[in-house]
């Protein structure tokens, strides 16, 4: 078999093509305008569900990019509006290869679909006093795949069994918020409060496999030595992370400060053992720096994370069945 082997190289190249612009039609306003196409083509190494394969995967992407951003700021205030689109496609839907080690002549597997996201940005910056100043940023974003699915098998020996949908028609939604307040009370003294959100929405719908095809060979629904049947699920998984963070960092000196903070994080989760989870934090640096040629950092940060419940997550499963 080895015989027959020729050396392959492996390589991968990017070209990538830009057209950006910036108008600032008066002092206040600036907007800005960029567009970018990239194109990777080559090949590199991929497995397959068959253990000991591995061929080189044909690369051959598209990624078109294109962002436009306005902005207005005047002596204690700005705010800035945005929008980002990225495209991709993949010109090589499905990699079939030999499947020497086996008893079906080929094997086929999917590679990565096309998709899009999409974002829009609002950020805003506001002097409260003259010694407080409040800075906000709200992004959501939309992503969206619908590439379709391959038959369980490329064997022809095995009709393929159906399958729930033609395609995932796969659908997520974003949206991330961050909201900082600086004050400074004293001169070499600054407090800070953070907010941060994420959002994870997954809208994609959960489709049911009662069946599936093992190694292009013989159908795998069926556990070894029973005939209780194991289905696989597709799960929408999503979360939501949330923290706060109060720091206050003091400059003793120039260029030599202490820091202390206390931070808090909270993960919400679908379709998971944990579904909640708090982790509290406290942290302290101190840099020094004695000269210009010399910084000295040291720091400490514990932490503490706890899920309120563990229970085994058993949605893949949904008519009683276990992993083997």
């Amino acid at each position: 078999l080895l015989q027959g082997v020729a050396p392959l190289s492996l390589s991968l190249s990017r070209k990538t093509a830009t057209v950006s612009a910036t108008v600032t039609p008066t002092p206040g306003w600036s907007a800005g305008f960029e567009f970018s196409r990239q194109k990777m083509a080559g090949s590199r190494p991929i497995s397959t569900y068959n253990p000991g394969l591995e061929f080189p995967e044909p690369i051959d992407y598209r990624t078109t990019r294109v962002q436009a951003t306005a902005e207005y700021g005047e002596q204690g205030w700005g705010i800035q509006f945005g929008y980002l689109a990225s495209i991709f496609e993949n010109k090589v839907d499905t990699l079939v290869f030999d499947n020497a080690y086996s008893n079906t002549a080929q094997g086929r597997i999917d590679l990565y679909p096309d998709n899009s996201a999409q974002n829009v940005m609002l950020a805003y910056a506001l002097d409260l006093t003259k010694s407080t100043r409040l800075m906000a940023s709200i992004v959501p974003g939309w992503m969206h795949q619908n590439d379709p699915f391959l038959p369980f098998t490329i064997n022809p020996a095995i009709p393929p069994p159906e399958l729930p949908a033609e395609s995932l028609n796969g659908g997520k939604q974003t949206l991330a918020m961050n909201y900082t307040l600086v004050n400074h009370p004293a001169k070499h003294l600054e407090l800070t409060a953070r907010y941060r959100s994420y959002d994870y929405n997954n809208n994609t719908p959960s489709l049911l496999f009662p069946t599936y095809i093992l190694l292009d060979l013989f159908p795998g629904d069926v556990l070894p030595g029973t005939s209780r049947r194991m289905p696989r699920q597709s799960l929408p998984y999503e979360f939501n992370r949330k923290s706060v963070e109060l720091a206050a960092n003091w400059e003793f000196l120039p260029k030599n400060s202490l820091k202390v903070g206390y931070e808090f994080e909270r993960y919400d989760r679908e379709h998971r053992d944990v579904s909640r989870s708090d982790e509290n934090a406290f942290v302290t640096s101190l840099d020094l720096n004695p000269n210009k040629l010399t910084l000295v950092r040291v720091s400490y940060r514990h932490s503490d994370r706890s899920p309120d419940l563990y229970v085994e997550n058993t949605d893949s499963y949904p008519r009683g069945g276990e992993e083997a």
